[in-house]
């Protein structure tokens, strides 16, 4: 048995240790919404499933070279995680490069294809 919940653009549904979350994208360019699995039973940290995910993002160009990525609390909103387990996560990508902090403007992908390219193949 499970649980559902709905809060504005996000729903959670939740069923054997498994948490989907699906939000809405609302802009001129996309309509519709993006599902999301974490396996919180899994031997994989949830953070490394986090890295995984935002890696496929990346690499499939759903989050295109050079973008911002949403704020920390942003994506731990729609990731359904803690704020912390999120920055874990995103100080990981800075560390291999595949992010870039700005000061005060936030966080970037990277527009190395190489980078890109390399991330790509060991997926």
């Amino acid at each position: 048995m499970g649980f559902f919940h709905q809060n504005g653009s996000i729903t959670w549904f939740y069923a054997k240790n498994k948490l989907y979350l699906y939000y809405l994208i609302n802009t001129e360019e996309t309509r519709g919404g993006i599902w999301l699995e974490l396996d919180f039973k899994d031997n994989v940290p949830i953070y490394l499933q986090i890295i995984s995910e935002i890696k496929r993002r990346i690499v499939s160009g759903e989050w295109p070279s050079g973008s911002r990525v949403p704020s920390v609390r942003e994506l731990a909103q729609k990731f359904g995680v803690n704020p912390n387990t999120m920055q874990r996560a995103l100080s990981e990508l800075e560390r291999s490069g595949l992010l870039y902090p700005e000061r005060t403007s936030g966080s970037f992908i990277s527009s190395d294809p190489g980078l890109i390219a390399a991330t790509r193949r060991e997926m």
